[in-house]
Parts: C-alpha cells; structure tokens; sequence
C-alpha cells in the first residue's frame, strides 16, 4: 500500500521520467552537477548521508589539513563525470566508426549506450563507495599477491582489524544496504523506483540490440519489475573485475547477524547463467571505476584541489575515449564466448595513418599524477604511523574492537551517524574500559586517544623498496625485477604466520629502549631464558606491544598498473603490452617501455618498510631518571646507542625472517597461519645466534639501509624534540596530588606511597606523567599481591626505619625490578626485613 502511495505520488511530481536530470547540487570542482529525482533521493538516505562522515583520504588530514573532503562529495561528483563520461562516449564512438568507415571500410557494428544503462550507470557510480567503513582501506584487512610455481598467490594481512568493504563473502555492506528493505532505507527506495527502471528497459530494448536478448529473459522473471534496478545495480558494482564475470554466481554474506554465505547471482536460480551472460557488458562497469574512469577523473581533480596542488591532467584525452569490441569467455560447463564491449582509448591518428604518440605520453602523465597523491600524501609517514597506530590499537583490542555493524550504524543507530568520528568514539571508549586495571594511568594514554590529539608514533626505521638489496645482501638472491621481492617481503612481515616473531621482537625493543633490557648482551640473555623454559616461550608468542609497531603495507597497494586499454590500428591491447605491438613504431614502443620503467622505479621506492615507535622511547625515560647511575641519567645521548641497537636488532630481525622464508618457502609453508612453538623457538635461536657475525660484517648496513636519523628525535630533559604536546607542557604534580588520581582505595594510597619512600623515590625525579606512571605501577603491584597485604603492617615500618638509618640501600637492580613487575613489593619487602 505505501509503495502504491508513493508510485502515485511521484506520478503527480513528475510529470516527466523521473530518471531525468532536474536537482542541481553545487559542487566546488565540477560547479553545477545534476542529478535525477531518483538520485537525489538515494542521496537523502540514511546510507548515503553517512558518507559525509567519512574522509575520502582517510588520516591525510593530519598532513594536508584541508584534505577532508568527504567520500559523499566525490561519489556525486563521480555521479556526474559518469553522465559526463557516457555522453562522451556515444559522441566519439559514432565519430571514429565514421573515421574507420571512411579511411578503412571497416563497417564493424558500434554501440550506443542507451538511457536504461546510462540510469543505471550513473548511479553505480553515485554508490560505488557505499561499502566502505570509516578510514575505510586504512583499517581493512590488505591483500599480498606474489608469484610461487608461477601461480599468484593471497596472502591476509595480520593486522588489518575489519573485513574489506569489498570482500563480499566476509562483509555483508552493500549487500543489506542495497537489498535488504527490512534494514535500508535505500533499498526501499531502489525497490520502488524499479517499475519505472524496469518499463524504461522495456521501452528501450526494441531500439537497442544488445538489451533485447536480456529483457526477453526478464520475461520469465517473475518478479522481475521489481527488483531489477536493485539486483542489476549490486550485480555492476560486484562483478567490477572482468575475470569474476566469468563466472555467473558470487558467494556473498548477506546479514551482519549471521555468517554464512550463499551464491547470488540476477533473477530466479534457473535463469542466471542466461540472464547474466545477456546482461553482462565490462564497458560499464569500466565507466565507474577502471584506470581511466569517473571514479578516477573525479579523485584526481578533488584530491589535487584538496592537497595544494595546481598540477592537473589534460583532459584532452577524453576525445579519444571510446567503446571497442573485445571477445569474452563464459564458464558455465562448456566455455562460451562473446563479444563484449570495454572503454578504451583510440590512438589511431585516422587523417595521417599513424599513432598519436601524445596521448600515450598523457596517459602516464595521468599515472604519475596519481603516483603524486599517494606519495605526498596517502604514504606520508604520519599518515602511515595513523594506519599503524589504529591497527595496533584494534589488535589489543582482540575482541573489545567495536563489531563490524556498528562501523557502518547497524547497532541501533542511524546509518547517518556512523562516520569516521562516530568509529573514534568506539576505539577510544573500548581502549579506556580495557586500560583498567592495566598500567594505564588514564585513557588519554591509549592509542585512539594520542591519536585522535595527533600526538603521533614517529619512525625508529624507514627502509624504501630501493634499499632492500642492501638489506637483504647476503641472505637473498635478488631477481633481475625488484618488484617480486617486495612483493614478498611485504606479505612476510605482513603475514600472520611471522607476526608472534616480529611482535616479540617489538616488545624486545620497548624493552631495551625503557631500560628495563640493558644492551644486546642483556637481550642475548633474555632470549636465551626464553628459548629454555616453554612457559615464557608461549607467553612470548602471545604478546602484543604497544608502543613499537612494525608496519609496511603490499607492494602497488592502490596503484593502477599501466593496464589501460588502447586500440591500435585495429587491435586492442592494454599499454603494458603496447612495446610488443607490431603496429607502433620502434622509437614509440621504447616511448612506453620507459614510461612503464619509469612507474616501475617510481613504485619501487614508494614502497616502504617502517617500525614505529611512541614519542616516549625517543627520550631518555623515567626509569632511566630512577637509576641515578644509569648512563642516559650522567649523558642523556647515551639512548641515542640504546636507539641504534634497536634499529640494529630490525635489521637482524627482518635478515633472519627472510633467510628463513628462503629455506621453507618451497616446502608450502602457508603465511595466513600461525607459527608453530617449535618454529618460533628457531627463529628466535638463529636471531640470537647470528648477532655477533652481523655485527662483524655489517659494520655500515644500519646507515646505508635506513632512512631515519634518530638524533633527531632524540631528547631527554630537553624537550624541544619532544613532539607529544600533552608531555611537553605537562604541569608538575606532587606524589601525594598524583596517588589521589589514582583509582586506588584510601588505605592503599598511603602503602603506594609507603613503597615510593621505601624505594627512595622523589616526586622531584619524574615529570607529572612520569609520576602518574610510577604510582600506577606500584599500585597494580599491590592489588595483585595478596602476600604484601598481609606483610604491610607488621614489616613496614621496621623497614622504614632501617632505610632511614641507610641501613638498606636500595640497590639499583631492586628498583628496577619493582618499577617492572618483576620482583613486587612484598618479596622486596620480605629480602630487606630479613638482612
């Protein structure tokens, strides 16, 4: 009854199509974009609107601060170079037939994108990035792709917390939000539009040939009128690769309360094999997103305005954007071709009979631009250590990381609301109630809290794909392409099956850098205890630190390979395989191998490996501070050594790995899983066997392969290199003002502060934070240590008094055990009561 109502209703406002452009949206990079009745209300939705939370560039803002421009405003502007693009289209493909006719006799059929598909394709690029959640590729799982046995092989990202936006099996998104009328508004209105969508289909399939077939099918489709526009509109957005519409059925999640999974496909069971081979054409979906497309013309334009920057393409190439016909093969039992039609760039120069060489140098221009974007600004280091630092925090998180829906506003909430600030509020809500009853002194100290006040993660070490060589000289046999190193050593630090290794090995270096390990020789030892006793090798295998992040992200991550259709003479061809073209010239077939060379080098050195660590281990430290002997208390650039060890102890950790990876990658050791406690034990032995040859024979390998000088991030009482705001100009608080802010009951105080006198501790040693720190230690020490309870008040004040007679000084060790959790008060207590 209420669609009824509101077919009527539309019937009397618009008195035309209601898939005619008549509302205009002001835009600040396309000015006047137009968009029809039943776009403007797909974007009044609830979905839609919550893509105006959302950055399009993520954590870029924090570099480039005018760089917010939301994934709502470039999907409308998108919407609009569609329109732009497909009008386009249809003027340049009557245009070259006319030139081939003409200089060629070539009478070969072209194709005219009709107003059904034009509705259609418009509003999948309006849509094209409804799946995607706040921070969107930031936070997902990432994707490693290299080569073994000549087969591709996936490897899962460890540390990506949430399912990617367009893993349709794994994340139910778009499907609820553009089928499930119980949940989406959105899909209510698509389901109600699709009469109209469906009559259009209907008008327009005796005109054009190539929709015939397909609305001859829709015939036996029962329900057909409505909930074509729907499933059409989920099928182009899901079949967006062209080697998944080979096949005519998608395994997708279509609920966020369950996870199982069926194969869907268009129309009834029975008819999707045909409607899907009749229906399918890639040109569409090229439209909306390929390496020449709307989404990418959009993207450019708004992201270079947004970034500063004045560079823009020429655009001048679009004249020559035109539909090719290209063959195409079905699976479905028997292997079936046809012939289909793809986006492509006609280079033939018709009145000359040659190639425009201009417009391939306008292509890789156009690559390059892109190339800019993500160096400048999506691989900024700080936007890198923002990805690190939210991923850490959702690790620690385990299962206290907000759920899936609620990412997207299905937990109760209105979809509109849950943007990228609504997501920040979960992390930071689900980082303070897990700090309690940790070391945490407050909730300002977790990550999404020093994130959401910038006070960023800085790198101890930057290695770029151009200095891999040199790190891995001696352990890897490089290839003549750069490209499948990195391919693969970005999935092993990546990969699960590493990640109990390199996060032990965090945890070393936070170790080393509070001084609670002194020295390689210290870390040898601690090593060696582990390898010994299985107890603390499985506890090692567990952990999870916060403050040391190794991170790097997979090799072309975002990038668009020079696959770009062209056609040459009458051939169709990507750009990548132009250099074997016959009908180009030599000197223009070298013109692209250097462009492709070029892209290749540029992409080599974007690539990089990074470990990123808390602004505090820079500084010299509190318990550094405590140790009145320790040498970063005499000589704070002391820790500048403690700094080099660490970026030693990578280099080591990552040679080790690797030389490992050479030995077992062929036995089919599978990276998405984890290591075994006997595998883990190995590497840990052979890491810490091999220090004293690597240092022996990589005297210089730490300055030639890193790219951080860490003296400029270096500082102890000095705080002008300090970058955490909130440290810097800390206040100074008294121990008696900090244990009142400590959540800790009244008569427990006093015995925290007992201790610190016991320990001969000032609150003059240590700034504010410091303090807090310490106290909050000692106190976990005492609501864990039942034994001290009942010690205190027989043995407290005996000890005080020998104390302050200097009859038990407080070795320096002792206190570093206390500070650390590794000798409590009690059993300290105990051994100087009973002197």
């Amino acid at each position: 009854m209420v669609r009824q109502n509101l077919t009527l209703f539309r019937e009397q406002i618009f008195q035309d199509s209601p898939f005619d452009d008549s509302s205009a949206f002001q835009d600040d990079v396309h000015d006047q974009i137009l968009l029809s009745p039943l776009e403007r209300e797909v974007v009044d939705s609830p979905e839609f609107q919550r893509l105006f939370r959302l950055g399009q560039l993520g954590f870029v803002d924090l570099v480039y601060h005018t760089a917010n421009h939301t994934r709502g405003a470039h999907c409308i502007g998108t919407c609009g170079v569609s329109k732009r693009l497909i009008d386009g289209l249809n003027r340049n493909n009557a245009k070259f037939a006319s030139l081939r006719r003409e200089r060629r006799g070539d009478k070969t059929e072209i194709l005219e994108i009709s107003k059904v598909e034009r509705v259609l394709i418009s509003l999948g690029a309006l849509l094209h990035d409804l799946s995607h959640g706040p921070f969107s590729h930031d936070i997902e799982k990432k994707t490693h792709r290299y080569v073994s046995a000549s087969k591709w092989i996936k490897v899962e990202s460890h540390y990506g917390p949430f399912e990617k936006h367009d893993n349709y099996h794994t994340n139910p998104a778009l499907y609820v939000f553009l089928m499930d009328t119980r949940v989406s508004v959105l899909a209510r209105i698509l389901r109600c539009y699709s009469r109209d969508f469906y009559q259009l289909l209907a008008d327009e399939a005796h005109r054009y040939s190539h929709l015939s077939p397909f609305f001859a099918l829709t015939q036996k489709w029962k329900t057909a009128d409505q909930e074509i526009l729907p499933s059409l509109l989920f099928h182009l957005l899901v079949f967006e690769k062209t080697e998944e519409a080979a096949r005519h059925e998608i395994l997708v999640r279509t609920s966020f309360e369950s996870e199982s999974v069926v194969a869907w496909g268009l129309g009834p069971q029975d008819l999707r094999s045909e409607l899907h081979q009749a229906w399918y054409q890639p040109f569409r979906h090229d439209i909306i997103g390929n390496t020449l497309s709307a989404d990418l013309v959009d993207y450019l334009l708004r992201d270079l305005q947004r970034l500063g920057k004045s560079r823009n393409p020429d655009w001048k190439m679009l004249d020559f954007y035109t539909l090719a016909p290209q063959s195409f093969k079905y699976e479905n039992g028997a292997t079936q071709e046809k012939t289909v039609f793809r986006t492509a760039l006609d280079l033939n120069d018709y009145k000359r009979g040659t190639v425009r060489a201009e417009r391939i140098n306008d292509i890789f221009r156009l690559l390059d631009l892109r190339h800019e974007i993500h160096e400048k600004a999506v691989y900024h280091r700080i936007v890198q250590s923002a990805i690190a630092m939210m991923s850490r925090a959702a690790l620690m998180l385990e299962d206290e990381k907000p759920p899936i829906r609620s990412l997207y506003g299905l937990d109760g909430r209105s979809p509109a609301l849950a943007g990228d600030d609504h997501f920040m509020t979960l992390m930071t809500n689900a980082a303070a109630k897990d700090c309690d009853g940790g070391d945490e002194v407050s909730p300002l100290r977790t990550i999404p809290w020093k994130l959401a006040e910038r006070r960023m993660y800085r790198p101890l070490m930057l290695i770029s794909g151009d200095r891999v060589p040199k790190l891995l000289s001696g352990v890897c046999n490089m290839q003549e392409s750069l490209a499948p190193t990195l391919r693969e050593l970005a999935a092993v630090v990546d990969s699960t099956y590493y990640s109990s290794f390199f996060l032990f090995l965090s945890w070393c270096i936070e170790s080393l850098l509070q001084h609670s390990i002194d020295g390689d020789s210290g870390l040898d030892s601690y090593i060696g205890e582990v390898v010994e006793n299985e107890e603390l090798l499985t506890r090692s295998a567990l952990v999870i630190p916060k403050r040391v992040i190794f991170w790097t992200t997979p090799y072309k991550q975002l990038y668009k390979d020079p696959a770009l259709l062209v056609r040459v003479a009458d051939q169709l061809v990507t750009l990548e395989n132009l250099p074997n073209n016959e009908s180009i010239s030599e000197p223009l077939q070298d013109r692209v191998k250097a462009g492709i060379l070029d892209a290749e080098t540029k992409n080599e050195g974007l690539w990089k490996l990074y470990v990123f660590l808390s602004d505090g281990l820079f500084y010299t430290g509190p318990l550094s501070k405590l140790l009145s002997e320790h040498p970063c208390n005499i000589v704070p650039d002391e820790h500048l050594n403690c700094l080099r060890s660490a970026q030693n102890i990578v280099i080591r950790g990552l040679r080790t790995v690797w030389e490992d990876w050479e030995a077992n990658r062929r036995t089919g050791l599978d990276l998405s899983k984890p290591a075994s406690p006997d595998h883990f034990r190995q590497l840990l032995t052979v890491f810490r066997s091999e220090r004293v040859k690597y240092e022996a024979y990589n005297s210089t390998l730490l300055d030639e392969v890193s790219e951080v000088a860490v003296g400029e991030y270096l500082h102890g009482e000095d705080l002008e290199k300090c970058r955490d705001i909130r440290y810097k100009y800390d206040v100074s608080m008294s121990f008696q003002e900090a244990v009142n802010n400590i959540e800790l009951p009244v008569d427990k105080r006093e015995l925290v502060l007992g201790i610190a006198d016991l320990l001969q501790v000032s609150d003059k040693q240590l700034a504010t934070q410091e303090t807090q720190e310490f106290l909050v230690k000692l106190a976990r020490r005492i609501e864990t240590d039942k034994e001290f309870e009942a010690a205190i008040s027989r043995d407290i004040g005996r000890a005080e008094k020998e104390a302050a007679r200097g009859r038990l000084p407080i070795h320096p060790e002792r206190l570093r055990a206390v500070y650390l959790g590794k000798l409590t008060p009690a059993s300290l207590l105990r051994e100087k009561t009973n002197v």
